[in-house]
């Protein structure tokens, strides 16, 4: 049976709404302000919900910031291009339980950033980079990856302690 709630996307949208964000096709859309009050976003998350998309070239969960304290866990995300885009400096973020199935990255942390961990990810059918992590003192355990035809693992910009990879 289902145990979680499914966001499906299922057209080729973006917000439209004028913000410099607002050109961006993804499933959810972290931004490191409030457009309303321009406070500065932290603490933003998603748990137990799966992220689904029908849409060529769609991204999941993107991340724009610098954002701080983003925190997953128990999310699947499907039929994507890029399942968690990292567009921006991110961290003391905590991505757990994630487990994408993709086209083009799974878990993609391009960006500069400290103090993050993800735990018991799995990334897989990506056909460039299942994981690409960059950052400093950064942390990561149970990492696996399969049916990928591309790179598995990719690590830059600084301190990453990883225990556990598999693929």
């Amino acid at each position: 049976g289902r145990n979680s709630t499914v966001i499906r996307k299922t057209t080729t949208s973006t917000t439209g709404d004028g913000s410099a964000y607002g050109s961006t096709d993804a499933i959810i859309l972290f931004t490191p302000n409030d457009k309303l009050t321009a406070s500065s976003a932290f603490n933003c998350g998603l748990k137990n919900i799966q992220l689904a998309s029908t849409v060529t070239g769609a991204f999941g969960a993107v991340a724009l910031g610098p954002l701080p304290r983003l925190n997953i866990d128990g999310v699947v995300i499907t039929g994507v291009a890029i399942a968690l885009n990292a567009q921006a400096t991110m961290y003391l973020s905590t991505i757990r339980r994630l487990h994408t199935n993709s086209t083009t990255h799974g878990i993609k942390m391009d960006t500069t950033g400290t103090s993050n961990h993800l735990d018991d990810c799995y990334c897989t059918s990506t056909n460039t980079i299942a994981y690409k992590l960059v950052g400093a003192y950064s942390s990561g355990s149970s990492l696996a990856a399969d049916v990928n035809t591309g790179v598995v693992y990719q690590f830059s910009g600084g301190d990453w302690v990883i225990n556990g990879l598999g693929s």
